[in-house]
């Protein structure tokens, strides 16, 4: 038995840097425009630890509606 995978909206990378302080104020300047915005941290190894990221929800697929069946 196989189960279906659903995926949700994509992210798309807003920027890349590396202190936490900085990587939050881009996101709160992003935050007054775009509906979702988070900060992701990455590992240690990269020189640019903490990534912002958005998505919009107007891009969003509205919910298909069902009809009852009359009977």
């Amino acid at each position: 038995m196989s189960e279906e995978v659903k995926q949700g909206r994509p992210w798309k990378t807003a920027g890349r840097f590396d202190s936490y302080e900085k990587a939050d104020a881009k996101r709160k300047e992003l935050s007054k425009t775009v509906h979702e915005v988070k900060v992701k941290r990455l590992s240690d190894d990269n020189d640019k630890r903490f990534i912002v990221k958005t998505r919009d929800i107007e891009n969003e697929k509205p919910s298909k509606k069902t009809k009852s069946a009359k009977k």
